[in-house]
């Protein structure tokens, strides 16, 4: 117990001091991203779609895709804070005269499971969901 009025004070300044280092730590918190999965309902082109994931511009490629097919990445990431936005992309080699087609994307606000689907019609065609886990990491 303590009896001092410094004793007091200094207590109450080093929990004060714990809380607001605490608060700008959650804010700076790095993020891992693991468990990334890509599923594919209906493909794009008439081969297969060489699909990639971006995690805040950081690119995780998921492989080659046709109806049906489904993969989760063994490849973990750790991106600096929160929001993670996630983006699927068809890499078309990214030619000055034909850019890879970004197909949609999603802002994940907290840590835990996130995903999105991206349904286009028209001349691109296709049918993706896509996920990943967000986990914090010091």
């Amino acid at each position: 117990m303590l009896r001092t009025k410094l004793g007091r004070r200094m207590v109450a300044a080093t929990l004060g001091l714990a809380c607001i280092l605490g608060a700008a730590t959650a804010s700076q918190a790095r993020v891992l991203v693991s468990g990334a999965r890509v599923h594919c309902t209906y493909q794009n082109e008439t081969g297969a779609d060489e699909i990639f994931l971006k995690f805040n511009g950081v690119r995780l490629n998921m492989g080659n895709f046709t109806n049906g097919k489904d993969y989760t990445s063994p490849s973990t990431l750790i991106v600096s804070s929160l929001p993670v936005n996630i983006e699927i992309w068809e890499d078309d080699g990214n030619h000055w005269y034909d850019g890879d087609d970004w197909w949609g994307g999603t802002a994940c606000q907290s840590f835990g499971f996130c995903h999105d689907e991206s349904i286009d019609g028209g001349f691109q065609n296709h049918s993706y969901s896509y996920s990943a886990t967000l986990s914090f990491t010091q």
